[in-house]
């Protein structure tokens, strides 16, 4: 069966009969004022509106809260893109990087507590200020000690001079990521020092062993000059890869 031409009319959706749409149409008197609402016949809807699939917003990557010690400092872990510092950038002459940031150390005279409060405030736009809570074990308890659930990670009201020595940011995956991104020939014969804005050996490394993974990746390397900057005496834990190093 063949059927003529169609015509299909817009209209207002009414309540009744599913699958029809009622067309209204107001009509005016002599003096042109509207008077009445005529109700057209019902047309069915050959194009019915598809509700509209809301999308559920994809979940902010997280700040996990590592550890906690009694006496207030707080260990929160950032992943990070790139761990290497270049001379253009710092206005130094040589290469740096820094396993945390922030220091438990908060010596007054320390020059870098701004870099602290320009990373946090990068993190919290890019992670939104939450954070992962799980059961860790409390360095201050030691190996057998009791497990703790540690509360969510929020953005500090410390001062950023207090938040310095407060709220450490630990680089996870900074071995990871330079053993992926370091290029010995982009050096061009600067040192690589480690620790310019922290101190690497703060007692934090006793527990995350960062810069010493650190120091692990550039044994492979040859022909580098490496620098480190510390008050610490745990430097002389790394004695064998310090002196793997030097041959």
């Amino acid at each position: 069966m063949r059927l003529g031409a169609v015509r299909v009319k817009g209209g207002q959706r009414d309540s009744g009969t599913a699958g029809q749409t009622t067309t209204r149409r107001r009509s005016r008197g002599a003096d042109g004022q509207q008077q009445r609402t005529e109700d057209e016949a019902p047309q069915f809807d050959l194009l019915p509106r598809r509700p509209t699939a809301q999308r559920a917003p994809a979940p902010l990557p997280s700040l996990p809260v590592l550890d906690e010690r009694n006496r207030g400092t707080r260990f929160i872990g950032l992943s990070v893109n790139s761990v290497l510092n270049t001379p253009a950038s710092t206005g130094m002459g040589f290469w740096s990087i820094n396993p945390y940031v922030g220091c438990e150390f908060g010596c007054t005279y320390c020059y870098a507590r701004d870099t602290h409060k320009w990373t946090v405030e990068r993190a919290v736009r890019r992670y939104g200020g939450t954070a992962v809570t799980g059961d860790v074990k409390s360095a201050d308890t030691g190996a057998g000690g009791p497990s703790t659930a540690l509360p969510p990670y929020r953005p500090t009201d410390l001062p950023p001079e207090e938040a310095f020595e407060k709220e450490i940011l630990v680089k996870t995956d900074v071995a990871e990521v330079l053993a992926r991104t370091l290029n010995p020939a982009r050096l061009a014969g600067h040192s690589l020092v480690i620790g310019t804005a922290t101190d690497p050996y703060q007692p934090a490394e006793r527990q995350f062993r960062l810069t010493r993974r650190i120091l692990e990746v550039l044994r492979s390397y040859h022909g580098l000059s490496i620098g480190i900057i510390t008050k610490s005496s745990l430097v002389t834990r790394d004695l064998d890869l310090l002196q793997a190093l030097a041959q």
